[in-house]
């Protein structure tokens, strides 16, 4: 029989029957019965030709398996395709950490595409879809292939049992292990937290020497800057995005590091002198992503198989600790927003600190630092009804020139010049609550009396 007639007799036996004459012809028994169908017709029509059917059954099974992965990567591409066309994760991305308060990177919240001029099916056309692209291999590929542990197995003359010999396989294992560590990348490091630098500062040391078998070795600590600061074009110019990165001052600046405990170093390969030289830095913890690099059955000793960070975190990471880059003229803006913000904190801490030092303060006082003039008076007339009023005028020296603060936080108080400086500002003793303090003041924060 040939042709629709034995397709007609295949299809009635029953699946154990058609089972039962696929292993005879040594193929596999998997797939719905329309493919065991297929199968089984396939197979007596091989056999009527003449051919080798286990044969003929593994190279069409090797040929569909190539298609199916051709078809996979053509659907990786035209998604790849379609996510660049709409602007993908980059866009999405870039405008999530735009929006991220205190520049912290977060997940982009990603719109589903709406599938525009994709044709929609219904539940049965997907599945019948589903079922056609589905591989089945005909025969079982790994039917011929050879037991890696078999070559490591001796006789045991006592017993008659074939037994692993363990240390011939760990000693090829850690033998074909040596011979792939040769991977560049960056790779992620656990440290004590707070120790980050000198670990980073001990791991560099180690760049180049015997000790780690030549590998150059670089380091970078993360660290997400502050909202107010910027690195100017000129600054930028002519530097890696590295040393950008680098750029980002510590936490005492307002810094802040987003993975504490942790720094990535940029190894140009990997060997086991390395691992070994590492392990001896004592801040050293161990790498953060691996698997078993040791073997050994005596001791059982297994570590971590280093592994470099992926490239789409690594960007993500970068992208969180960059710092921004402004023009000359916006940079220069915002440093003198910085330094008169910093005049003010300044000012006002030398101000705590004169009040601190006073013992009591009368009410007038009070009202006066609080800024409240109706109840400095009404105190002063309330204590001067109690009590004779004190004169607490400043004991100038003969000769020293009278001032008299109209600006800024020790603005009312009055006293003399102790020392004058060339751009116009001056150090001055204020009589300040009855008592002296020395203060600094700028040329357009006081007036001559």
């Amino acid at each position: 029989m040939t042709g629709e007639d034995l397709v007609s007799a295949v299809e009635a036996l029953k699946a154990t029957e058609i089972k039962a004459e696929l292993a005879v012809f040594g193929a596999t028994t998997a797939g719905v019965k329309a493919q065991l169908v297929e199968r089984l017709t396939r197979c007596y029509e091989l056999k009527r030709e003449g051919k080798d059917v286990k044969a003929e059954l593994r190279r069409r099974t090797l040929d569909r398996l190539g298609e199916a992965e051709e078809a996979k990567a053509e659907a990786m591409r035209r998604r790849d395709a379609r996510r660049r066309r709409a602007g993908g994760y980059e866009r999405a991305a870039a405008a999530a950490a735009a929006k991220a308060p205190g520049g912290v990177l977060k997940a982009p919240n990603l719109k589903r595409s709406r599938g525009k001029g994709v044709p929609v099916l219904s539940r049965g056309e997907k599945n019948a879809v589903a079922n056609k692209s589905a591989f089945v291999a005909d025969v079982d590929l790994d039917e011929d292939k050879e037991d890696a542990s078999e070559k490591y197995k001796l006789d045991n003359p006592l017993t008659g049992r074939r037994k692993l010999n363990v240390v011939r396989r760990d000693l090829d294992r850690q033998g074909a292990f040596q011979d792939t560590m040769t991977e560049e990348g960056w790779y992620m490091v656990a440290v004590p937290e707070t120790r980050e630098e000198r670990a980073a500062e001990l791991i560099v040391a180690l760049s180049g020497t015997p000790r780690v078998g030549g590998v150059v070795i670089d380091a970078w600590t993360p660290r997400a800057p502050a909202v107010d600061f910027a690195v100017s074009e000129s600054d930028a110019l002519g530097k890696s995005r590295l040393d950008l990165l680098r750029l980002v001052p510590s936490e005492e600046e307002g810094s802040e590091k987003p993975f504490p405990g942790f720094i990535l170093l940029k190894l140009s390969g990997m060997n086991q002198k390395l691992l070994g030289a590492l392990e001896e830095v004592y801040p050293f913890k161990g790498f953060a992503v691996g698997g078993i690099t040791r073997y050994g059955n005596t001791r059982k000793q297994k570590s971590e198989a280093p592994r470099t960070v992926p490239d789409a975190q690594l960007e993500q990471m970068m992208r969180a600790c960059e710092p921004r880059v402004v023009s000359d003229e916006a940079f220069a803006e915002m440093q003198a927003e910085k330094k008169a913000r910093e005049e003010e904190e300044l000012a006002a801490a030398s101000l705590e600190h004169a009040m601190g030092e006073m013992e009591v303060a009368s009410p007038e006082e009070v009202a006066a630092m609080r800024g409240d003039a109706a109840a400095a008076e009404s105190a002063s007339t309330s204590a001067s009804a109690a009590a004779p009023s004190e004169e607490r005028a400043s004991t100038a020296p003969p000769g020293a020139q009278t001032v008299e603060v109209h600006q800024g936080p020790f603005k009312g108080f009055k006293g003399y010049v102790t020392a004058r400086r060339d751009d116009g500002s001056v150090d001055a003793t204020l009589t300040i609550f009855g008592r002296e303090t020395a203060v600094s003041l700028e040329a357009s924060e006081f007036a001559f009396s």
